[in-house]
């Protein structure tokens, strides 16, 4: 198992008493150079390029419009931003380019899909940042996962073992995808971090199960030796950890299984900021499972999907 070094120096034992203080600005909304994508046989010419688009055509990996926040009056952290990276692979007959046009937000007002080395058949649909709350009440859900959408999930799959050698290959399309999830770095204290990052660290069958995969070479498995280094820099040296803190305004959570259901997508965004706000309501000594989950039960309403994926 790869373990990642820092080269950090010695810091306190107390981390409590190292903050640095909390500036609400969200991540950075400096565009990179657009690039242009060009239908199939357009040649180029001024009228090819300014021709309305007729449908969505996947971006190219680099491609990062200007962000636009999802902001709503009733959200309860309103500086608080969350976007989500979600892969998505086909069965191998479907090509992704055809598939594209039927889930793509052609103004990109909510999200913008684009290539992934990671997946063999299909794109990543990365959205804008949204309040939490803005997700319920503004994401058009409807469109990404309409009935035509032929996305490889575990419907697909004969064989859920991932040490079987006879899995088929709708099976590995479909773990091969991830689902990302950014939160606005500046919403953390050294101290929040350490005890959101720990709780991974600590609990990683837990993680695990909540994930529906195991670590992987792109998100391993928190060492323990490390969180506090991680927390009092707010940054790693390493990119693929459950928790990566290397992108300069986000706290970027890697551990999930793409998904390819409203509900799916909603557990894990669920997940992710009702520990947002337990570990930074909770003492460090009372942060565990157990104590987690008796937050969720005080808050079933709030966090319906990660209670009823837990049984909770």
């Amino acid at each position: 198992m790869h373990v990642p070094t820092y080269g950090y120096t010695p810091f306190p034992d107390d981390i409590t008493t190292i903050e640095i203080p909390v500036v609400l600005i969200p991540w950075n909304t400096v565009d990179n150079e657009e690039e242009e994508d060009y239908d199939e046989g357009d040649c180029g010419c001024y009228s090819c390029i300014t021709k309305p688009k007729k449908y969505y055509k996947i971006k190219r990996y680099s491609y990062k419009p200007p962000a636009k926040f999802k902001m709503v009056d009733n959200a309860k952290h309103p500086n608080l931003f969350f976007g989500i990276e979600n892969e998505v692979n086909f069965i191998d007959k479907y090509a992704p380019n055809v598939e594209v046009r039927k889930v793509g937000d052609l103004n990109e007002e909510y999200y913008y899909i684009k290539r992934d080395g990671s997946v063999s058949n299909g794109f990543e649909i990365v959205t804008h940042p949204h309040n939490f709350e803005a997700f319920y009440q503004e994401f058009p859900f409807g469109k990404i996962f309409n009935s035509d959408m032929n996305y490889v999930g575990l419907d697909d799959c004969d064989s859920y073992d991932d040490d079987d050698d006879c899995c088929t290959s709708e099976y590995y399309l479909f773990r091969e995808c991830g689902m990302h999830i950014h939160m606005s770095k500046c919403m953390f204290s050294n101290a929040h971090l350490y005890k959101f990052i720990k709780f991974f660290a600590d609990n990683p069958t837990y993680i695990n199960r909540i994930a529906e995969r195991n670590a992987n070479d792109y998100c391993y498995t928190e060492q323990k030796e490390y969180v506090k280094r991680k927390a009092i820099n707010k940054y790693g040296n390493e990119r693929y950890e459950q928790v990566n803190c290397q992108n300069e305004d986000t706290v970027e959570v890697r551990c999930f299984q793409g998904v390819t259901t409203k509900s799916g997508w909603l557990k894990n965004l669920e997940f992710v900021y009702s520990l947002f706000i337990f570990t930074k309501d909770t003492r460090l000594k009372d942060i565990n499972v157990n104590t987690y989950v008796e937050f969720l039960k005080q808050n079933k309403e709030q966090f319906k999907n990660i209670c009823a994926f837990l049984s909770i």
